[in-house]
């Protein structure tokens, strides 16, 4: 039982004594493309990202202790004059962009005979009104940089991290150790391949097999 999402000091909330949720969420954006001629080939280039548009529905029930006309006068209201805030949906925010209610359209509503509004619904359209946060209108080719140094960043902190983790320079440190000694096994064992080599073989026939002496090997 808790708050479910927010907006312009709007509350959505399901409690004990008051349930004012939202549905049907949908979000969409796109890109603008401009077309070229290259021969008799089109093809389409990146101008610019389409603004985000999200759409909810918004059901008011007086039962679940919502005042349903006052909340749909509300979000009229609000459309009529363009009332713009960031979207906030559990603890964070649904879109890294401000939105505003360019659209809220209420039906099937139901009045009692003493004129109490019992139920509503309303359909809210909101459009991006902002940059997203931290953009700063930049080319996708310069953003692609920013990402891949954003990522270098990334790999150098968990480098750095690992690297100062208790017992890392003694890994390190055993791990050249091993390196060395493996080296120095390969060098003895090809010195006395190479001095056993110049010693007279002994070949025995034996399922056509040359045996060499027994220290060739140590």
């Amino acid at each position: 039982m808790a708050e479910t999402g927010s907006w312009n000091g709007r509350v959505f909330e399901v409690t004990n004594t008051r349930v004012m949720s939202f549905e049907g969420l949908t979000i969409d954006t796109g890109a603008e493309t401009k077309v070229k001629t290259a021969g008799k080939q089109q093809y389409v280039t990146y101008k610019a990202g389409t603004p985000a548009n999200v759409n909810i529905s918004v059901t008011l029930l007086a039962a679940f202790g919502v005042d349903v006309r006052a909340e749909a006068m509300g979000f009229l209201m609000d459309a009529q004059a363009g009332a713009q805030s960031y979207f906030y949906v559990g603890n964070g925010k649904l879109l890294a962009c401000q939105l505003m209610l360019t659209e809220a359209k209420v039906d099937e509503t139901n009045i009692a005979p003493s004129g109490e509004w019992v139920s509503a619904k309303v359909a809210l359209t909101m459009k991006q009104a902002s940059k997203y946060d931290g953009a700063a209108g930049s080319s996708s080719g310069s953003g692609s940089k920013k990402a891949s140094t954003k990522l270098i960043e990334v790999k150098k902190t968990v480098d750095s991290n690992i690297s100062e983790r208790p017992g890392a320079k003694l890994l390190d440190a055993a791990a050249k150790s091993a390196e060395i000694k493996a080296k120095a096994f390969v060098a003895q064992v090809a010195q006395n391949f190479a001095k056993n080599a110049r010693k007279p073989q002994t070949k025995v026939m034996m399922s056509g097999l040359t045996s060499l002496p027994a220290d060739a090997v140590e």
